[in-house]
């Protein structure tokens, strides 16, 4: 157990925990990342940051050669602090860079754990290490990706290699769990400031401002996480609000919302898409109007989009996301001077109604949008046909062409749709995943949060009441499926998919439930206990002030992503609508 403190500055909100730590997150917008394991550690752990569009690993392990063992932690929101017996750590990744900040409270020997690739690249041949001293900077030269990596102080030889055992990824079940790692010697620093580059010349150039203006940028990273700061609920909701809102911008980068750290560092349009509403209530508005401006010229010929912007499969419920935060935008922003101007909503029209006709055209029968396998965000599943939440999310078309060009014939349509979804799906108290499924599963809270309007609030509460009894977690979670199904996993099953949407609760979904609860009667005491163990996962479970991607069933957990955008983006709206109302 170690000592936790989070600090939101000064006059603002402070907490201290006892708990035992897995491991600690700080990233920026470049993207990059750089953790310190505590309990264990992965193969994905260490300094990852960006080079050419690629992920490329750099650090593997830190390791100071004196200190004892850890007595505190302190999270400060852009940085994060570990007090040992007799030695202070801070780190942070200023944005903008690809370079990461790990300073000390004295000058002591490091032992530097390089393993410079690719992320995902398993290959153990032809890592080939060149190092030369430059102006008192160690530089490094490693061949397989012809780049650089500067580190600002000089080195005391002594190449090593290390076998690395990731524990991490055993109880996992990933592959490969151990690995050869690189040791150049012993570094003496203060503070070690480590860069990647793709030029010996850019690699010295951006270390060196850094070493130079470090008080400056230190400052300013201080500046922008406190300038943010609001005060929201109690205590643990409001520190936690507030690392969600500081996290979330820093996945935020110049090609869109990265999905989450370690695994997911590409843009997902369908996690980006869901996260844009709690970008925007963080205050990124012009970015959330950029990007989904940006994402009119995306829609492919037969209405839809693809699922990330690397590659060319697409999915099914993307562009319904595209309707509903456009609608959100439209209505949050319609009395501000961002709103939609008269240029830009001709453009909504004209890309809403073609993506209309041409989802019509390929993928509607009898009013009902149909997908084929895997292309829905339950994307381990063959989810093949009609499916519930596809169709709710068709409404906000239909909703948003009104609103744009005051036509009623956009209602005409979404009236028929409604008529059709409650024929075919309504059956009782069960609202069906598919019209020829009648599994449970908690895409009724999602179809409730996107399609309000497809039934009445009544019907809606009788759904939600039925699916709590099948779903329900004591913890204060929503499994994926009925737990009575056969199904049914209790557990995370790790890199094995079994459990993901059969069985393990996902934290945005939980989130999203509790939003689509709160509209209605009788469903305070779910929507508490959502909020109080989507809280705790942020703060007291796997990287500390980060939430995480999902949970067993079986108990309250931090399994998946590390850092997962839509699930802090859920966090931040069901945090404003409780406030808000």
């Amino acid at each position: 157990m170690v000592e936790v403190n989070y600090h939101l500055g000064h006059k603002f909100a402070s907490k201290r925990l006892n708990i035992d730590v897995e491991r600690l997150l700080v990233c920026n917008n470049s993207p990059s990342y750089f953790t310190y394991p505590i309990k264990w550690t992965s193969r994905f752990d260490g300094f990852v940051t960006t080079l050419n569009s690629k992920t490329v690993k750099v650090v593997d392990q830190i390791i100071p050669q004196v200190g004892g063992g850890i007595v505190s932690i302190h999270h400060k929101g852009y940085k994060v602090e570990v007090i040992r017996e007799n030695l202070a750590e801070e780190f942070f990744l200023p944005n903008g860079f690809t370079t990461m900040i790990y300073s000390l409270s004295k000058k002591i020997p490091l032992q530097i754990l390089f393993d410079i690739k690719e992320l995902n690249d398993a290959e153990e041949w032809g890592r080939n290490y060149k190092i030369e001293i430059i102006s008192n900077k160690t530089v490094i030269y490693y061949e397989k990706l012809d780049c650089y990596v500067a580190i600002n102080c000089p080195i005391e030889f002594n190449e090593t290699w290390h076998k690395k055992e990731y524990e991490y990824d055993k109880n996992r079940s990933s592959p490969h769990y151990n690995r050869w790692v690189y040791s150049p010697g012993k570094f003496f620093a203060h503070n070690l400031i480590i860069t990647l580059k793709k030029t010996k010349k850019e690699v010295l150039a951006e270390n060196e401002y850094i070493e130079t203006n470090l008080q400056r940028i230190t400052s300013i990273e201080e500046k922008e996480f406190l300038i943010n700061i609001e005060n929201k609920g109690n205590n643990d909701v409001n520190i936690a609000y507030n690392l969600s809102k500081y996290y979330l911008k820093k996945l935020g980068t110049k090609r869109g919302i990265i999905a989450g750290f370690p695994w997911f560092t590409q843009v997902w349009t369908r996690d980006e898409l869901i996260s844009l509403k709690g970008m925007y209530l963080a205050g990124e508005i012009e970015y959330v109007k950029s990007r989904l401006i940006k994402y009119l010229d995306l829609i492919h010929a037969d209405g839809r989009l693809v699922n990330h912007f690397t590659g060319q499969e697409k999915n099914a419920d993307g562009g319904g996301w595209l309707f509903r935060r456009l609608l959100d935008y439209y209505l949050l922003s319609r009395e501000t001077s961002l709103a939609f101007d008269q240029k830009e909503r001709k453009k909504i029209q004209t890309s809403l109604e073609t993506a209309s006709n041409c989802l019509t055209k390929y993928f509607k029968k009898d009013h009902l949008l149909h997908s084929t396998n895997y292309q829905t965000w339950m994307d381990s599943l063959r989810r093949e046909g009609a499916r519930v939440e596809i169709q709710a999310l068709d409404t906000n078309l239909y909703a948003l062409l009104r609103l744009i060009t005051k036509e009623t014939s956009y209602l005409t349509q979404e009236r028929k749709l409604v008529k059709e979804f409650k024929r075919k799906f309504l059956k009782g108290a069960i609202l069906k995943d598919e019209v020829n499924d009648l599994t449970i599963r908690p895409n009724v809270f999602l179809a409730g949060y996107v399609g309000l309007r497809l039934l009445k609030e009544e019907e809606w509460a009788k759904i939600y009441r039925k699916a709590i009894k099948s779903l329900w977690n004591e913890w204060g979670g929503l499994s994926t499926i009925d737990k009575l199904d056969s199904r049914f996993h209790n557990n995370h099953t790790g890199e094995n998919p079994e459990s993901y949407h059969n069985g393990d609760s996902w934290f945005f979904i939980n989130n999203i439930a509790g939003i689509a609860m709160s509209r209605q009667k009788g469903f305070s005491k779910y929507v508490k206990m959502i909020l109080q163990a989507s809280t705790k996962n942020i703060l007291e479970m796997g990287s500390l002030g980060c939430a995480s991607e999902v949970s067993s069933s079986s108990k309250l957990e931090s399994k998946g992503a590390w850092l997962q955008a839509w699930s802090l983006a859920t966090y931040i709206e069901l945090v404003e609508v409780i406030e808000n109302g």
